[in-house]
C-alpha cells in the first residue's frame, strides 16, 4: 500500500508497504490547462494588445448577457460549445476595476454593519 503524506517543505512524502519513503518536492511548474498548448483558440487571438479574449458558451441566455456587456463573437472559432469572443481592452479593464470597487464597497458596508450591530449589543470589537 502506498500513503502519500504532505512534508514540512511544502512536497509529499510516498510511504510504501515495505517502509521505505521517497520524497518528493513540488513541481516545476504548477499543471494547468491554460497553457498556449491546450487554447484551441490561440491562433485567433491575432490582437493580444488590443482587445481581451475569452471562451463563451453558446447557451442563448448566456450569449444575450455577453453582448450586451461589450463582447463581440469571433464566428470562425466555433468549439463545441465554446466560442472566442473579443471585447476592447479598454472596456475589459474598466468593467474589472468597476466590479472590484463595488466588492469594496459591499466589504466596507459589511463591516460597518456589523460595528453597529455589535455596539448595539455592548460587544467590543477590535476592527479599525
Amino acid at each position: 500500500m502506498t500513503q502519500s503524506v504532505p512534508n514540512k517543505q511544502g512536497g509529499v512524502s510516498l510511504h510504501v508497504k515495505d517502509e521505505k519513503s521517497i520524497q518528493v518536492g513540488e513541481p516545476v511548474a504548477k499543471p494547468s490547462l491554460c497553457s498556449d498548448q491546450f487554447d484551441p483558440f490561440k491562433e485567433f487571438k491575432t490582437e493580444p494588445e488590443k482587445y481581451a479574449y475569452r471562451a463563451l458558451n453558446i447557451r442563448p441566455q448566456n450569449m444575450r448577457t455577453r453582448l450586451a456587456e461589450g463582447w463581440e463573437t469571433i464566428p470562425e472559432t466555433e468549439f463545441g460549445d465554446l466560442i472566442l469572443a473579443k471585447i476592447p481592452i479598454g472596456e475589459h479593464e474598466r468593467r474589472i476595476n468597476k466590479e472590484e470597487m463595488k466588492t469594496k464597497q459591499r466589504t466596507h458596508a459589511a463591516v460597518d454593519q456589523f460595528k453597529v450591530d455589535a455596539e448595539k449589543l455592548g460587544v467590543k470589537t477590535f476592527e479599525d
